[in-house]
């Protein structure tokens, strides 16, 4: 105490002048530990609340429709970026209306691209949660930080006058005191900072796997709730799918069976220039005697 009472006696600047930045960095940091302790506390009552009322609904989009609102239940932002996503893809609006679930029924299911989209929802909500929970534990790290620097800038700064001004061990030893004294100091708001960031670390660390379990539970969920059946999805695809196929087998008959009646046809003949141009005996002759066409005519009757 005595060294410390030594160190408030230094001059303005920088002795009073780096106390009062240490008195103020205590003043914040407890006052970051304490309400960040009770934010913990409404986050983790309200989240009970929630999932208590949550397991009460009838339908997936009960609590969407009546409009619950409680910005302390981190369960709930990641159910209502699920929400209004379903909502808006299917009845194109993200806020509650009359007759919700009536609208919902008629709207039908969501495809597989529409719950690609509602897979990102949840995301962007869960990231949100961490974001919410994790706030204000940095900060008293950035208190810690910034204790130890002033401390340690203290003591060398009033051990340095110190050895300046003294002539004999006995006028140096009040100033190592005094130095020693802002160690102390920001000790007292290192200590409380590090020891609250290493608990609200630890509670953090559990409730972002409860998050976790809860963001997978209610994807399932809505799911279950709003995809589109496998057998509704898969018929109009096999339709078509057995359509290409017939037109494809189709196809192929055709170029089958035009190469067998290629193959199977009478085979080509060819002649020789000469046997076109020597004109066949029996047809000269029929052409040029009419008597042997008159025979022939009367044969063929």
């Amino acid at each position: 105490m005595g060294s410390i009472s030594h160190a408030l006696n230094q001059s303005l600047v920088p002795g009073k002048l780096v106390m009062w930045v240490l008195f103020m960095l205590s003043i914040a940091s407890w006052v970051v530990i304490l309400s960040k302790a009770t934010q913990l506390h409404r986050m983790n009552r309200a989240g009970k609340k929630f999932s208590d009322r949550l397991r009460k609904s009838k339908t997936t989009l009960e609590v969407f429709e009546e409009g619950w609102d409680d910005s302390d239940a981190l369960q709930y932002q990641i159910y209502l970026a699920g929400a209004r996503e379903a909502a808006y893809q299917l009845l194109g609006s993200r806020e509650p209306s009359e007759m919700l679930q009536t609208r919902v029924k008629e709207a039908g299911r969501l495809s597989s691209r529409k719950m690609d989209y509602l897979s990102l929802a949840f995301q962007t909500g869960y990231r949100s949660a961490l974001l919410k929970l994790e706030s204000g534990i940095s900060m008293l790290k950035i208190f810690g930080v910034a204790a130890s620097l002033l401390g340690i800038f203290g003591c060398i700064w009033v051990v340095m006058v110190g050895f300046d001004s003294a002539k004999t061990f006995e006028e140096i030893a009040p100033e190592v005191g005094a130095g020693l004294g802002f160690i102390v100091v920001s000790f007292l708001i290192i200590v409380p900072s590090k020891l609250a960031r290493l608990a609200f670390g630890m509670i953090a660390k559990t409730r972002r796997r409860q998050l976790q379990q809860f963001r997978d539970d209610i994807s399932r969920l809505f799911e279950r709730s709003f995809a589109l059946r496998e057998s509704q999805s898969e018929i109009p695809a096999a339709r078509e799918s057995v359509a290409r196929s017939s037109d494809r087998a189709g196809r192929q008959e055709n170029l089958v069976s035009s190469a067998a009646g290629s193959d199977s046809g009478v085979k080509k003949q060819y002649h020789s220039i000469r046997d076109k141009l020597t004109p066949k005996p029996e047809v000269e002759s029929m052409s040029l005697n009419p008597i042997a066409r008159q025979t022939a005519v009367l044969r063929a009757k």
